[in-house]
């Protein structure tokens, strides 16, 4: 079960199943019983498999872990992110808060600890919780990646707050060295296979390209765009990503008032 764990979502079903035969077995076994929750919440992110039965179990399986080892931060920071999700911002904040030390001098130092609070505060309905959701955010990655400069998670969960940052602070005099900072980052990535890297590095291209009036900027969230289109085109089991990178890349074209190139990319 541990090995498929790493396979693609195809083996999802028989990763659970493996886990809770184990578990029969061994029913308070905390490693397992985490094991298992990860296997659920990959399955519930396959389009049309978000069964709120499936939920309400994961959601029980986690809070079992949390009960057999009250330290295991990993299952405390999904249940708090699947209580966000459904609007219960009280009970997610009390797990957040467990999951984080009482001191912060005394922070442990793990980067996958950092990485998934990161992620955590990332997300946008976060600010229900914390209107500074995204400094957050961009503290938790910084702090990963002085563990761990080459972390990609951390790399690429910093470039994308930094992104947004930037997006969401738009004619407010904010200067672009952190988006400069970001770029330089997520080149170390550009080589990537993964989607969201290769998409974010293209939208950081685009916004300095705009800002910076920098037509080799264009030239190279462009090559990025059509690798992404290319890559997907002809696979009929990865249409998500391929619309993913037609939609960034007709937004693109717009920002950048190419709007004929933009209409044929459409007829496609």
């Amino acid at each position: 079960a541990f090995a498929l764990a790493f396979c693609s979502t195809k083996d999802t079903k028989q990763v659970i199943k493996l886990y809770k035969e184990a578990l029969d077995e061994k029913p308070e076994e905390s490693d397992w019983l985490f094991g298992l929750c990860l296997a659920m919440e990959k399955e519930l992110r396959v389009p049309g498999q978000n069964d709120d039965k499936d939920i309400r179990d994961l959601e029980k399986n986690l809070r079992h872990v949390v009960k057999i080892d009250s330290t295991h931060y990993q299952a405390k920071i999904i249940l708090a992110k699947r209580l966000v999700m459904k609007e219960a911002y009280e009970e997610a904040d009390h797990f957040i808060k467990s999951a984080l030390p009482d001191n912060e001098d005394d922070f442990e130092l793990s980067a996958t600890k950092l990485e998934m609070l990161g992620a955590l505060f990332e997300r946008g309905c976060m600010s229900k919780l914390y209107k500074n959701h995204l400094e957050k955010a961009i503290e938790k990655y910084s702090g990963a990646l002085s563990i761990n400069s080459s972390s990609e998670k951390a790399i690429h969960g910093y470039s994308r707050c930094i992104l947004q940052r930037f997006l969401n602070a738009r004619g407010k005099g904010k200067d672009n060295d952190d988006l400069n900072d970001s770029r330089k980052r997520m080149e170390k990535m550009k080589n990537s296979s993964f989607v969201p890297h290769l998409l974010t590095l293209a939208r950081i291209y685009s916004e300095i390209a705009l800002l910076e009036n920098d037509e080799s900027k264009f030239h190279q969230s462009e090559e990025l765009y059509e690798r992404i289109i290319k890559k997907f085109i002809n696979k009929k089991d990865k249409v998500y990503q391929l619309c993913e990178g037609y939609w960034h890349y007709s937004v693109f074209l717009q920002k950048h008032g190419r709007k004929k190139k933009d209409e044929v990319l459409l007829r496609k």
